[in-house]
């Protein structure tokens, strides 16, 4: 995240401020479909490996608080869903789709629900800004073959779901790791946005800043 943030008041940031143009669905290389469905991919092949953790209590918790942030971001286009990734490094991320991955380490280094619910704002903009997508349209100019191969894979995941995600799987590990990164302007417009969700969900606002100092340290 952006660390500029640090320097700024909370209840600033949280003023009313215009969302950046996003452009048309046709400016984007990936539909708002075909984003849903990359998701899921992803989805289907961290089930099919264990790697999510599924505790009702914890679930309905977190999907709780989600949706309590959900209300208040009126652009987005799909549901959201939440998911336990038992890990013990500090994250979590944005998939495509409407999917939130939240590590289970969370739980122990936030020191109240405040921050939880920062950590989920910031996320949930950056699927309400669709910056995966804007991404995705800029690197594909940088590499169009490997995108094209990535977008056919979503493509074939219509007609047959398990060729799809096999093939998806494939060819985003062919992908440079670097194209998977959000740009700091994301960053910065993530912290920004996410500010004014709290604010509106009725959370803390300096519990943004809060976190991210813990996170820098």
């Amino acid at each position: 995240c952006a660390l500029p943030i640090f320097q700024q008041s909370p209840m600033l940031l949280a003023l009313p401020s215009p969302l950046p143009e996003l452009g048309s669905s046709a400016s984007f290389s990936l539909s708002i479909e075909q984003e849903r469905l990359c998701g899921e991919l992803v989805i289907r092949k961290l089930r099919g490996q264990k790697q999510l953790l599924h505790d009702p209590l914890l679930d309905n918790y977190l999907a709780g608080l989600g949706q309590r942030l959900r209300l208040h971001a009126g652009s987005l286009q799909y549901p959201l869903q939440f998911y336990w990734l038992p890990r013990s490094d500090i994250n979590a991320f944005a998939l495509v789709g409407g999917y939130l991955m939240v590590y289970t380490s969370l739980l122990q280094v936030t020191e109240c629900e405040d921050e939880l619910a920062a950590v989920l704002a910031h996320e949930i903009v950056h699927i309400m800004q669709r910056h995966t997508a804007r991404m995705i349209t800029a690197q594909k100019a940088v590499q169009p073959l490997a995108w094209a191969a990535v977008i056919g894979s979503v493509m074939l995941a219509l007609t047959n779901p398990m060729a799809g995600m096999a093939a998806f799987s494939a060819t985003l590990g062919g992908v440079q790791q670097q194209a998977l990164i959000y740009s700091q302007a994301h960053e910065a417009e993530a912290d920004r946005i996410g500010i004014n969700l709290l604010v509106q969900a009725g959370f803390d606002p300096q519990a943004m800043p809060n976190f991210l100092v813990k996170l820098a340290q």
